[in-house]
């Protein structure tokens, strides 16, 4: 079972459609377990639905689109006519914009020395279209037009329902990579470039990350949700951490907070709780002494 992030996607989110929530239980339960999937993570002012990074694999980026056979006009390379209730509507052609979010990614990624070899990224990456409503069969028809929809929109990067099965899903995924590359080593350095509020500190030098959160406190820190949350554990447990990384995230998520009033909502539970601590201190002193009786 592989590590996601979140660990599960809330069930009245509408945002969510039912094809990402289909994509995501088969990759959660049907890649490696280490193997790191990222759901809806912002990169470079995009959000991919899918970033997949696997040891053995290298990094895919996916997208998803819960369209059926029947609610597809026409396809071309361009873009894809669509049939809706109130009339048709054209979108971009998803190969194409999947692959902006991918090239978006390796560039940023790039951007650190040790991510890098040469003027390449240091595994292979790819990409590719989930469509998680149709068979390959389907994908495969000639059209009115001629085309299939697969010849239409990028042949090799398509994928389907047919796809997300245990025994051909990890193979589906190395295919859409021309390059294969290991990733040993690059899962760390790959979480602290996309996801700065998880990096605990830098070297001296920007290009070296020292430390980024183990991947159940990154987790943690982003899926806390927006009211309060009480965080246990024993001393050393990087309580403290989950609470510095929840900060950078906020801030990304919402630019337009003043620091101070994050600062405040922060620490008021830190405050709240070193205040309980030493209010028990305090009534354990008060407490009157036992007395003792000899004979």
């Amino acid at each position: 079972m592989a590590f996601t992030v979140p660990e599960v996607l809330a069930s009245r989110d509408g945002r969510v459609m039912p094809g990402e929530r289909k994509v995501f239980v088969a990759l959660r339960d049907h890649l490696p377990e280490d193997y790191l999937v990222y759901y809806d993570v912002p990169v470079d002012g995009r959000h991919p639905d899918f970033v997949v990074v696997g040891p053995d694999l290298g990094l895919v980026i996916l997208e998803v689109k819960d369209w059926r056979l029947n609610g597809i006009a026409e396809a071309t390379a361009d873009g894809v006519q669509l049939r809706q209730p109130q009339g048709q509507l054209r979108v971009r052609n998803p190969i194409r914009q999947v692959r902006d979010y991918a090239l978006r990614t390796v560039d940023a990624l790039k951007r650190r020395p040790r991510l890098r070899a040469g003027d390449q990224l240091c595994c292979g990456w790819g990409y590719g279209v989930l469509l998680p409503n149709l068979t390959r069969e389907e994908l495969q028809r000639p059209s009115l037009f001629g085309p299939s929809l697969e010849q239409a929109l990028g042949p090799g990067l398509v994928l389907t329902g047919e796809d997300l099965v245990p025994e051909a899903l990890p193979h589906r995924l190395r295919a859409l990579i021309p390059d294969h590359g290991a990733a040993r080593g690059f899962l760390d350095a790959d979480r602290g470039v996309l996801h700065p509020e998880v990096r605990i500190g830098w070297g001296a030098s920007s290009d070296e990350i020292v430390r980024v959160m183990d991947r159940e406190q990154e987790r943690l820190a982003r899926t806390l949700g927006d009211q309060h949350r009480l965080l246990r554990g024993v001393a050393g447990s990087g309580k403290t951490i989950v609470l510095i990384c929840r900060a950078r995230h906020l801030r990304a998520q919402h630019p337009e907070c003043r620091p101070s009033t994050a600062r405040r909502a922060l620490m008021r539970g830190t405050y709240c709780c070193w205040t309980l601590t030493s209010w028990m201190a305090s009534k354990r002193k008060r407490r009157p002494a036992a007395c003792s009786t000899s004979r």
